[in-house]
């Protein structure tokens, strides 16, 4: 990649940060709302094991087919705005969806065929009427593949953009129209209302989208132009992608597998845990990933190496600001922050103990998570998807060997740490990956910014066990709980702040620059 000068637009990617951070902020609270009344509605009990069951057979075909084509198109789009026009771009797209339809309805026949077929060999450890009642639902919630598909080839598109709003807000209508069907509907039609109204629900999220679409000038006409050169590159690049994206979803297929073989509840309380340990992944992390992922491609497509690194390096080092704090103040509050969260109604003691545990081990791996696809879309943006299937390859083949082991000492915890482990090997690897192919990629920099915030994470961490091992010794109840996870997270706050701030860590000092009004530092030295 040589070195080209490109001037973007001035609010660049921590203007579409902070946007998408909104959105899935409100989301993820709106997620949260949804959680807690399916929780008190239904507990952690078979019928959340069989719809989760369910409802993960659809989604992980989506990632697999839908997910691929919509990480594949971004810097696709891109490259053919710059090069060719808005007509090759629409062209192109068009081609793309039509094939897209095509094949989600033909998973949504082959699904309705099979449906009791692939509830065994997906959770084998199911009999009687948790087997019956996954089936079921499968054969209900089949057709939101193509609606997951349309929702998720539109984002991509609109991203590709910089079109942010929509995308970014998919989550409100999703959210919205789950929490008033279980408000409503929950009592009289049980699980299997939850079950129609998520195939709603993610229609919605594409319908949300539709105005923006054809605003951008992108009105759907079914039409395939084989002879467009986008669909050559694009199937060159789909098929390593869609290994790697089935590679995460065999990984959640042999977690659900082995834990269909534990204790009832134990499939829910991964779920459960696995939201909560989602929460800064979702806002923040994902937000950095999607913003720079178009601003990573321009950069690529202009050979603008200087920027692509910058893009790469301040994305990584202000991701680990947030999330190594994060996930240390859920590993010690994972009490409280449960028992808040989600007890009530049919959620005991025993649903909140299994879920704290899930917690404790997926926390362990959550901030890696969130830089991995950092580098995963550095890859993407040089159109490179055959090394990221290679070392997607390679860490499901350590995260199914971990929980083979793990799940034997450590039950569903061991299926969460082995997920955990797998996703800081993936991340390493990958990053390691990526210098061999460029060379330097100021390494150096994210190493020392990640030390000293991994120092000032143990130190807050350390502050904050010893306030919530006094605290509890002084009440209890549920209102006491909210007392000491408020109470403790805002002094873990506090302190971090100021350990970072005296660290001097660089990605801190910009942000309080930010805040305060004042001009921007210096770039970093390379």
């Amino acid at each position: 990649m040589g070195k080209k000068v490109h001037k973007g637009k001035s609010q660049g990617s921590v203007f579409n940060t902070v946007l998408i951070s909104g959105g899935l902020g409100l989301s993820k609270i709106m997620g949260f709302l949804r959680e807690t009344i399916i929780a008190a509605y239904f507990g952690a009990s078979y019928l959340v094991d069989a719809f989760l069951v369910a409802q993960m057979i659809p989604q992980a075909l989506f990632s697999v087919i839908g997910s691929s084509l919509t990480t594949a198109v971004v810097p696709l789009v891109t490259e053919y705005k710059e090069k060719k026009g808005f007509a090759s771009v629409l062209t192109f797209v068009n081609s793309i969806t039509t094939i897209m339809l095509a094949i989600c309805t033909g998973l949504v026949l082959l699904g309705w065929l099979g449906a009791d077929i692939i509830v065994r060999l997906v959770a084998p450890g199911f009999g009687g009427a948790a087997f019956d009642l996954a089936v079921k639902l499968t054969y209900i919630m089949f057709p939101m593949i193509i609606g997951l598909g349309l929702a998720g080839l539109g984002s991509g598109i609109l991203m590709s953009q910089k079109r942010f709003f929509y995308p970014s807000f998919i989550g409100i209508p999703y959210n919205l129209v789950l929490i008033i069907a279980l408000i409503i509907g929950a009592k009289k039609w049980g699980i299997y209302g939850l079950a129609v109204a998520t195939v709603v629900a993610v229609a919605a999220q594409w319908l949300f989208q539709v105005p923006d679409l054809r605003r951008g000038g992108f009105i759907f006409r079914p039409h395939i132009d084989w002879k467009h050169p986008g669909l050559k590159q694009m199937f060159k690049l789909i098929i390593p992608v869609t290994i790697s994206t089935g590679a995460g979803q065999f990984n959640l297929l042999i977690n659900r597998l082995l834990a269909s073989g534990l204790i009832e509840g134990s499939i829910a309380a991964l779920n459960y845990a696995n939201k909560l340990n989602n929460l800064a992944y979702g806002v923040i992390g994902l937000a950095v990933a999607r913003a720079v992922y178009p601003e990573m491609s321009e950069a690529a497509v202009l050979e603008d190496k200087e920027k692509f690194l910058k893009s790469l390096y301040r994305s990584v080092n202000s991701l680990l600001l947030i999330m190594l704090p994060f996930a240390v103040g859920m590993m010690i509050l994972r009490d409280p922050l449960v028992r808040v969260v989600y007890q009530r109604g049919a959620f005991d003691d025993q649903a909140a103990g299994l879920t704290m545990t899930a917690v404790l081990f997926y926390a362990v791996g959550m901030p890696f998570l969130s830089v991995r696809d950092i580098v995963l879309r550095a890859f993407y943006a040089l159109q490179d998807t055959l090394t990221p299937m290679k070392v997607a390859l390679f860490t499901v083949a350590i995260n199914v060997g971990l929980n083979l082991i793990l799940v034997r000492y450590l039950a569903h915890g061991g299926l969460a740490l082995g997920s955990s482990i797998a996703a800081i090997a993936g991340f390493f690897i990958l990053l390691w990956k990526l210098r061999r192919k460029m060379g330097r990629i100021k390494a150096s920099l994210m190493l020392a910014s990640g030390l000293k915030i991994l120092f000032a994470a143990a130190l807050m961490g350390g502050v904050v066990y010893g306030e919530l091992s006094w605290l509890q010794t002084v009440g209890g109840g549920a209102l006491w709980k909210l007392v000491i996870l408020l109470g403790c997270g805002a002094s873990g706050i506090l302190v971090y702040g100021l350990l970072v701030k005296m660290l001097q860590v660089e990605e801190f000092d910009i942000l309080y620059r930010k805040l305060a009004g004042k001009s921007r530092p210096k770039a970093a030295s390379q």
